[in-house]
């Protein structure tokens, strides 16, 4: 049911549950590349994946990736150089920019998957976030694919609890098994609890209106939450108008913010995180529903003058 209401038309056969989505990826990635194979992914991106991977002996090579998609000249030149396994990115609600994946990107990002013969994963773990058409298109290359070339991930991590990791794999028929196998192998099965507790929240019909009050708080919360960091010195020149992120630029190394920050006992995320390289950055991530801290906004104005 889920599926279909992001357009993507899949029957039981071609799903796959995993332990969160972090799983999901790790599968994926173990039945579809070897070590020493290139696999592209967004950048910047969730710096967790940059680490898995590498941690499988991948090479990792960054795409540029501005507010509606990636940078399609370098994805195809990358893609030609290099001939990836896999290109790993987020359409809707990227992590960190927010930024949302455009139609006419969608189409070409698939156009170059076909050229140059390698699998998209889409991570989708944000996408219940997105409060509809009605403020920003949300576009998807599984809906647009229908699950021939990508694989999409998704998980509840992000709406329902952080620790209930239940996930799922939309991916071709013909790739289940593979990776059925290589979940086997490496945990045998996910725990039946907390699955059963998604089914149950999904089929009585929660899970909906869990997620318009979901939405409705963090619309409120945004405003308040980019007046006090813009107040405090940062600037947003690429912000996008829906999301839990905003990708503010410091005009100082983030890295040092960061760590000024933690001395004070607050947690910050300074671009080189989402960088596969971890070069200097002058931009930081913030959750816009965490960030209206008083005592925060104080120590950051601080940091910035």
């Amino acid at each position: 049911v889920l599926l279909n209401g992001y357009d993507i038309q899949a029957h039981a056969g071609q799903i796959l549950t995993t332990a969160g989505a972090t799983q999901g990826f790790t599968l994926v990635t173990r039945a579809l590349s070897r070590p020493g194979d290139v696999i592209l992914i967004d950048s910047p991106a969730w710096f967790v994946l940059y680490a898995t991977l590498a941690g499988f002996q991948r090479q990792v090579i960054g795409v540029p990736r501005s507010a509606d998609g990636p940078d399609l000249a370098e994805l195809e030149r990358l893609a030609a150089l290099h001939k990836p396994k896999l290109y790993v990115t987020q359409s809707v609600l990227h992590n960190p920019t927010s930024g949302s994946l455009s139609a006419a990107k969608a189409f070409n990002v698939l156009r170059i998957a076909e050229k140059h013969n390698f699998y998209i994963v889409e991570d989708d773990v944000y996408a219940d976030l997105h409060p509809g058409s009605h403020i920003q298109t949300a576009t998807r290359l599984a809906s647009l694919d229908q699950l021939k070339r990508v694989i999409y991930i998704n998980g509840f991590s992000k709406t329902l609890a952080a620790n209930l990791r239940v996930g799922y794999i939309a991916a071709d028929e013909s790739l289940i098994p593979m990776l059925t196998d290589h979940k086997m192998l490496a945990a045998l099965t996910t725990p039946e609890f907390g699955e059963r507790i998604v089914h149950k929240v999904l089929c009585e019909g929660q899970y909906r209106k869990h997620l318009e009050r979901l939405r409705g708080k963090l619309e409120m919360r945004r405003p308040s939450a980019l007046r006090g960091l813009e107040a405090a010195g940062v600037r947003f020149p690429d912000l996008q108008p829906c999301g839990l992120f905003a990708w503010g630029e410091l005009g100082k190394d983030a890295a040092d913010v960061a760590s000024t920050m933690l001395a004070k006992g607050f947690i910050m995320g300074p671009g080189a995180l989402f960088d596969p390289k971890q070069a200097p950055s002058t931009r930081m991530r913030f959750n816009l529903a965490t960030s209206s801290h008083p005592d925060m906004l104080l120590e950051l104005s601080k940091c910035l003058r």
